[in-house]
């Protein structure tokens, strides 16, 4: 019989009425793979933590290649997210805060796409599955003419909004000239508090522009 894998990384960020599938609840341990990570869930995209629930079979060979792939993992970290995953009895259940995740990260992504597009960046579609933003900023007046990098710099250390170049993420040269070249990326993760700071420096950056300065 065939057989597949699935990952859930992402499978609380998406928000209502949108809802995660995966095919492990689809077909069984059997015939799929599941892997997740606390990363996006506990928004610790940093500490690299996940686990894969398979058949026993697969589950000893999964643990053969791991051992060779894998030094170890700070038990710090293994510590602070075996407390996470415990947080049922707490004074709020494990329920209620997978549940106001993807409100949570609703009200951030709102919150800096109007500010990314006051500010004459082009956001395209709406993430629905993802807390990052690949914004074109092509006609943003403070960062005419320059590349994606020098734009990232000036993003970040005169605006004050740290974002990543967005030709990046593209392999070929071809690829980074003719697409990446356009774009930023931008993380809505951290808290409310932090996303409205930036949103703050981008409307002053948004009424320097409109005054004909680049500045802040």
């Amino acid at each position: 019989s065939s057989s597949s894998s699935s990952s859930s990384t992402w499978g609380r960020v998406a928000p209502p009425p949108k809802q995660h599938v995966s095919l492990f609840d689809k077909c069984g341990r059997e015939r799929v793979v599941l892997v997740n990570s606390i990363s996006k869930t506990a928004k610790a995209t940093g500490w690299r933590i996940g686990w894969i629930v398979a058949n026993a079979a697969r589950t000893r060979k999964i643990r053969a290649v791991h051992d060779q792939l894998v030094a170890s993992c700070p038990t710090p970290l293994q510590f602070g997210v075996a407390a996470f995953l415990g947080l049922a009895g707490e004074a709020m259940t494990h329920d209620a805060y997978l549940k106001r995740v993807p409100e949570d990260y609703v009200a951030k992504r709102d919150l800096l796409l109007a500010s990314l597009r006051s500010a004459g960046f082009d956001v395209g579609p709406v993430p629905r599955g993802a807390y990052y933003v690949f914004a074109d900023y092509t006609a943003v007046p403070a960062l005419a003419g320059l590349g994606p990098e020098d734009a990232a710099l000036h993003m970040t250390a005169t605006v004050g909004v740290a974002c990543v170049p967005g030709d990046n993420f593209y392999l070929s040269a071809a690829d980074k000239r003719n697409i990446g070249s356009k774009y930023l990326r931008f993380a809505f993760v951290r808290s409310l508090e932090v996303i409205q700071a930036a949103a703050d420096k981008l409307a002053d950056m948004a009424a320097a522009q409109a005054r004909g300065t680049t500045g802040p």
